[in-house]
């Protein structure tokens, strides 16, 4: 029979259908609150990991600093940055870098770090091992310090230091 229930009904106050129900609310409860769970961690850790990514709608940072070599000390800085490629290059969420020399201020240069957000810049280099090395090669040819700064593109033509990757 077509649409028919073929079993006997079972009154309300039946032990066997109270259990069923019973049975079917927790299952329902369990998964409901499962899949709840399930969604909140993929959010909260969603979130977490790509929170630069939203901040800056999923843009690369790039880190700018103009670099004030001490005069007569040019190409052992050159030198000295070579070897610093290396390391940074080795760094989780470095995406490129541009090193370039001022024709105008031939002691001053300009550095640009593509990175895949601030936190890779810092704390993610500046506080790992390899930056110590990095400082050890580099530092010493700033007179002053410089600057550094963090970027994001609004726009663009022709062609540009980095693309995203």
């Amino acid at each position: 029979m077509r649409g028919v229930d073929a079993r006997p009904a079972q009154p309300a106050d039946d032990p066997a259908r109270r259990a069923a129900v019973l049975a079917t609310g927790l299952a329902i409860d369990l998964a409901t609150d499962l899949a709840t769970d399930l969604a909140t961690d993929l959010a909260t850790d969603l979130a977490t990991d790509a929170s630069e990514s939203v901040r800056y709608g999923g843009r690369m940072i790039l880190e700018h600093a103009l670099l004030p070599v001490v005069p007569g000390r040019e190409e052992a800085f050159e030198s000295a940055f070579v070897e610093a490629l290396a390391i940074i290059a080795s760094m989780p969420g470095f995406l490129g870098l541009t090193l370039s020399r001022s024709l105008e201020t031939p002691g001053t240069y300009l550095l640009l770090v593509s990175w895949e957000s601030i936190e890779a810049h810092d704390p993610g280099f500046r506080g790992s091992a390899e930056y110590g090395r990095w400082r050890e090669l580099l530092h010493g040819f700033y007179e002053p310090f410089p600057a550094v700064e963090h970027f994001v593109r609004v726009a663009e033509a022709g062609a540009t230091p980095f693309s995203d990757r």
